[in-house]
């Protein structure tokens, strides 16, 4: 199952963090997407859950799409993700950002460093590959920016939604 190499050693203090092919992960990642959706998606009403699962390969397999899964030890239940979209800048060609799809923890494991250990481990190994600007979208409604910012990271940018 581990297609990356391991990136968090001290698996008892938290998950284990790892790079994962979305690929060998995408039926065990479901259960935990379908949770994430009913606690955050905006307008369930109107836009129903439905990855493009060839998509998400496709990307991949181009290098443009990268997950890190967390992990209660090594090759054991799924607990969390983080998933970005890697890309050099269509304005800054010189420039390789990556911006995030989604980020994950069960609730079991929220009030241990899972979540913490998962945004360092992630932007350790995109800073590995060249990546120079990180970007991270928060919901309004599931606030976490806090954690973003002591980790040093600056509002630069405000979005809006419509549904048309």
């Amino acid at each position: 199952m581990n297609s990356g190499a391991l990136l968090t050693p001290n698996f008892r203090a938290h998950p284990m963090i790892q790079r994962e092919r979305v690929a060998d992960i995408w039926d065990e990642v479901q259960p935990l997407l379908a949770e994430h959706y009913e606690e955050i998606a905006a307008d369930k009403h109107a836009i129903p859950l439905d990855p493009d699962k060839e998509r998400y390969f496709a990307l991949e397999r181009m290098g443009q799409f990268v997950v890190f899964t967390a992990r209660a030890d090594a090759d054991s239940k799924l607990v969390g993700y983080a998933a970005f979209f890697v890309l050099q800048h269509i304005h800054y060609k010189s420039t390789k950002v990556a911006s995030n799809d989604v980020l994950f923890v069960s609730k079991p494991w929220r009030n241990s460093r899972a979540g913490l250990v998962l945004i360092r481990e992630s932007e350790n190994y995109l800073r590995v590959i060249g990546v120079k600007k990180l970007v991270w979208h928060v919901k309004v409604d599931h606030d976490w920016s806090n954690i973003l910012v002591h980790g040093g990271y600056s509002h630069f940018e405000h979005t809006l939604a419509k549904l048309l």
